[in-house]
């Protein structure tokens, strides 16, 4: 299987700008119809990306928790073992 190259983002974007030019050139529409669609395609953007935002979080913190309590339980573990050693 060959190594698939991932596509940099800024040239993703630059590509989707782009694009987006193209087919808002091409629908020859007024600036006044485009305006409102986008703009409501804007909302709807920014409340996907808020809500990513708030689940990346979610898991991010949940990932330090888990980390945290799995260094504890570790160290309890080792602790555990020392005494473990002095009792003979």
């Amino acid at each position: 299987m060959k190594n698939q190259i991932m596509k940099p983002i800024t040239v993703a974007r630059a590509e989707f700008i782009e694009c987006l030019k193209n087919v808002i050139n091409d629908s020859m529409l007024p600036a006044f119809i485009i305006e409102p669609i986008l703009k409501d395609m804007y909302l709807e953007t920014k409340a996907v990306a808020q809500r990513q935002y708030e689940l990346d979080k979610q898991k991010y913190e949940k990932a330090l928790f888990d980390s945290e309590n799995n260094c504890d339980d570790i160290s309890e573990d080792e602790n555990e073992e020392e005494n473990d050693n002095y009792e003979e």
